[in-house]
């Protein structure tokens, strides 16, 4: 609706035209809106009204315009056009004290009289004004009072006619609001742009399909009668402009089809067209976030089987690295199994050497005089009388296969930390018997001691059958 207007006006003012309001008028404006703000929601109708429904304007700027709509007039580019009815003489004998009378005595239309003066007003004003200057065309009239109300329309071109005050053929002081408009796009519109501006035609259809006062008060006191508890629905509803739309084209805008046998009907069409937005709405929603939820459970089910994935590969990673370690450590006992056999063949083969340099020193004498024969034997003595000695005793032995334990130990353990796998290996697991590391059958029940158990099973470890015990 604004936009249509506002479409209108400068138009108009492209054409030359200013717009100005008389002061009348304005008290008009602040009458009729501080009536429609007194009222109950439910109670209120009117162009005003229906834009604050359609929420085109706040009911907070209606305040304020109802309380000085001169302001608002001139902040709008509309200034006010000081003129009564009791202001200049000269001009009253274009439309007479009386005839003004006259005219209001015709006015029929409206309940309220402050509406019908205000009416008679403004067309005594407009024809002083033209100074009885009439033209065919509009724009050469020099004053024109545009209206919405098609009866003061056309009862004021009637009286002017009746009175001889235009003729036939001349433009009347009073044109409705869709006649000017029409001309001015004519004016404006032919050369220029071909299309009636849409705004305006959707205003106009909006004011042909607005839904009638009357129709609301039949359904209501429909609805008193038969069913009291439901009115208070009903005030709600109508506050609703989908409501009031679908009531308009239920009752075709006419309250002679309003019933008691269809007022109920006529409620809950109107509660349905309420509801049926929102329900759309609401639908719309809940498809929109299942998508969203379809979404992002398609999405956390990639990551998922992405994580899984990354997982297996970890796994797969560590896996593999520990069957590396416990290979590598599998060869570092083996190579020390085999050094140390070394170590104990040279011992050996040593202790033999000696007793052999015994038994001939012993049958010739031959190294009697040798003072490393001599320590030699000493030492050989006092290792005697000590296991002689832990025998008697019953005490545990320290020799030779204890001094391989201790070396098998200390060679592992530096090859250990040389490449470090010291921390990947733990001696409860290993057993050393005369220098030979072998792995203990109780560490894994379901493997022999030549296997190596790993994180995804179990892996063969061929034994060092190279070692002669």
């Amino acid at each position: 609706m604004q936009e249509g207007v506002r479409t209108v006006l400068n138009s108009l003012r492209s054409l030359g035209c200013s717009i100005v309001v008389f002061p009348t008028t304005c008290t008009e404006m602040q009458n009729n809106l501080s009536s429609m703000l007194n009222l109950p929601p439910p109670k209120r109708h009117g162009y005003t009204h229906e834009a604050m429904r359609k929420g085109e304007v706040m009911e907070a700027y209606i305040q304020v315009v109802a309380r000085n709509p001169e302001k608002a007039l001139e902040a709008a580019g509309i200034r006010i056009k000081s003129m009564t009815l009791g202001q200049f003489p000269n001009l009253q004998r274009f439309f007479s004290s009386e005839q003004y009378e006259d005219f209001l005595s015709t006015i029929t239309w409206g309940n309220d009289v402050a509406a019908r003066e205000h009416d008679a007003t403004c067309l005594a004003l407009l024809m002083r004004l033209r100074e009885g200057k009439h033209n065919r065309d509009l724009f050469r009239c020099g004053f024109v009072f545009v209206t919405r109300n098609t009866t003061f329309a056309n009862r004021s071109r009637g009286y002017c006619l009746q009175s001889r005050l235009i003729n036939p053929v001349q433009e009347g002081p009073v044109v409705h609001q869709r006649e000017l408009a029409t001309i001015a796009w004519l004016r404006t519109g032919l050369g220029a742009a071909l299309d009636i501006p849409r705004t305006h035609l959707i205003a106009t259809c909006d004011r042909v399909l607005r839904l009638r006062f009357e129709v609301q008060e039949a359904v209501a006191a429909t609805l008193a009668q038969m069913t009291p508890e439901k009115i208070e629905q009903f005030d709600l509803l109508i506050q609703d402009q989908r409501s009031i739309r679908k009531l308009a084209d239920e009752t075709l805008n006419d309250e002679r089809v309003v019933t008691s046998e269809n007022a109920e009907l006529l409620l809950e069409a109107m509660r349905q067209a309420t509801i049926a937005e929102e329900k759309e709405k609401l639908q719309q929603e809940f498809l929109d976030q299942r998508a969203r939820d379809r979404r992002a459970l398609i999405a956390a089910t990639k990551a998922l089987h992405e994580r899984d994935a990354t997982l297996d590969e970890l796994r797969a990673e560590r896996a593999e690295h520990k069957v590396r370690e416990r290979r590598m450590i599998e060869r570092l006992v083996q190579k020390t199994n085999r050094h140390v056999w070394w170590v104990e063949i040279a011992v050996t083969g040593l202790l033999i050497v000696l007793g052999l340099l015994a038994i001939i020193d012993f049958a010739t004498g031959w190294l009697k005089g040798s003072l490393l024969w001599q320590i030699i034997a000493a030492l050989a003595g006092l290792a005697g009388l000590y296991h002689l000695i832990a025998h008697l005793l019953q005490r545990p032995l320290v020799g030779v296969s204890n001094a391989l334990d201790w070396l098998a130990r200390r060679i592992l353990t530096w090859r250990l930390r040389r490449r470090d796998l010291e921390d990947r290996l733990s001696f409860s697991q290993i057993d050393i018997k005369r220098g030979q590391i072998e792995w203990k059958a109780g560490r894994d029940a379901h493997v022999p001691p030549t296997q190596l158990p790993t994180l995804g099973g179990s892996r063969d470890v061929k034994p060092n059958n190279s070692a002669p015990r």
